[in-house]
């Protein structure tokens, strides 16, 4: 049993198709990221060039169950952050005029959804479901005392890098409802496309930093709970060296960006109206000099006192339509959100 402090850092997190808690408590500090960090866990933000990352020191351990006091050692700011004013169809509508006129190959919008934290609820017994739900998913909660506490379920990962000198990332996109899917639903040439750009943009970026043994599988259909992917799965042997700067090459992807990817990111900033902060940042465990893994930050919500704010995105490309990527987005925050009462 782990016994947690008042007033420190702290994250529980649970490694895909593992069964095992993984958990850290240590000093934090705010960075750049730039180079690597030292041993412990990262969260960082959309746009490292607007917020800076949190790092929590130290090595991890396994746990054999979830700490019991951990609801009541929270301590979380009580402000929101401004919601966006604008309507997510006419954002979308706005954009396709930007995609159709060439600025854009894709870009995709997010919006966010405050829920009311239900009485009774309790972060132990909501991690345990959520983990349960998403076995394939990395699972986390991170709590830094007065600055933030976040919670997510990714199915995305961004790098892992091995002591073999090994690189391992994916090209996830394209959604549909699994029911949808068993119905009989395809793939639609928007959707395949959208997949391609993401698969392209990753190659092209470790071909630019470290050009060598590379290999790509897919793309193909993955389960995500209720809903279904297409994803590509790719692998470089690439230098040590270079591990860290191909995550921040490839960070924010056109998965969660677009393309171009730095125009994409301004349009983005510009546009939404709102601070994604760490929503689509990337999160993950660095456990040696030699030895990371960080994973896109979706299905996530951001934890206040008495409410969570629960974000979502949809690609937009030239044959999008503004209702459809509105439910999509409804589905993805449907993937949190659906549990908290269940």
């Amino acid at each position: 049993m782990v016994k947690l402090e008042k007033n420190k850092a702290f994250v529980i997190f649970k490694k895909p198709f593992e069964k095992e808690f993984n958990f850290l408590s240590g000093p934090w500090i705010k960075t750049n990221i730039s180079q690597k960090p030292g041993e412990g866990f990262v969260l960082a933000p959309f746009d490292l060039n607007r917020n800076l990352a949190y790092h929590i020191q130290g090595k991890s351990k396994v746990i054999n169950s979830f700490p019991k006091n951990i609801d009541s050692l929270i301590k979380i700011k009580s402000w929101k952050p401004l919601k966006s004013n604008t309507d997510y169809k006419d954002l979308v509508d706005k954009a396709l005029i930007n995609i159709r006129k060439g600025d854009f190959k894709k870009i995709v919008l997010s919006r966010c959804e405050i829920q009311s934290i239900p009485k009774g609820f309790e972060l132990g017994s909501y991690f345990e479901k959520i983990s349960a739900a998403y076995p394939e998913c990395m699972v986390y909660l991170i709590h830094i005392p007065n600055e933030a506490c976040w919670f997510g379920a990714s199915p995305e990962l961004l790098g892992k890098f091995s002591s073999e000198n090994i690189f391992q990332t994916v090209a996830l996109a394209g959604t549909i409802k699994k029911s949808d899917f068993l119905n009989g639903q395809k793939w639609t040439e928007k959707e395949i496309i959208e997949q391609e750009l993401v698969t392209d943009f990753i190659i092209k970026k470790i071909n630019n930093l470290s050009p060598g043994l590379l290999s790509s599988r897919g793309p193909e259909n993955v389960e995500t709970g209720d809903l279904i992917h297409l994803k590509s799965s790719i692998e470089a042997e690439i230098a040590q060296d270079v591990a860290m700067q191909l995550v921040l090459a490839l960070h924010p992807s056109p998965a969660v960006s677009g393309i171009p990817q730095k125009k994409a990111i301004d349009y983005i900033n510009n546009n939404e109206n709102y601070e994604r902060e760490f929503y689509s940042g990337f999160f993950g465990i660095i456990e040696s000099s030699s030895e990371f893994e960080f994973y896109v930050n979706l299905r996530c919500m951001q934890l206040l006192k008495q409410e969570a704010i629960l974000y979502a995105g949809a690609g937009i490309t030239t044959d999008s339509d503004s209702g459809k990527e509105y439910l999509e987005t409804s589905n993805k925050l449907n993937a949190l959100k659906r549990h908290f009462h269940a």
